[in-house]
């Protein structure tokens, strides 16, 4: 009975989950950007982004110093949740939570990291 009631539980978790591809980019078409939403026990929405085959900021034209994340919200406007990290090996990642319902996500090249409005290139946007 355990078993069941445990199984029951992780479909639930994993179907209230949604994972979506980002387009193909034209600053970076070799990378493979997905981002998985969920919610979690406050009902509060668990954001994972993932890249591979991200080239470096630094290799772009222009050059630049970070990608940058940003959640376009319904109540809150535009926030910019943070950077995405990508190691040696171009693959990236990226995990926030937030309170507010995401209608669209996308990541550019910026700069500066602590900026408010996104002033570089768009790398890739999907809409939720």
């Amino acid at each position: 009975m355990k078993k069941i009631i445990l199984l029951c539980t992780v479909i639930l978790f994993v179907s209230c989950a949604s994972k979506m591809n980002f387009p193909v980019s034209n600053v970076a078409p070799a990378a493979e950007i997905s981002v998985k939403i969920s919610k979690d026990n406050n009902e509060n929405k668990e954001i994972n982004l993932k890249s591979k085959y991200l080239t470096s900021p630094e290799r772009l034209t222009p050059p630049r110093t970070a990608y940058i994340v940003w959640m376009q919200t319904e109540a809150n406007g535009l926030l910019n949740l943070g950077q995405l990290e990508t190691d040696a090996s171009n693959k990236g990642s990226f995990t926030t939570v937030t309170a507010y319902k995401p209608l669209e996500i996308f990541i550019t090249a910026e700069d500066d990291i602590a900026i408010k409005y996104p002033t570089g290139q768009e790398i890739s946007r999907i809409k939720i």
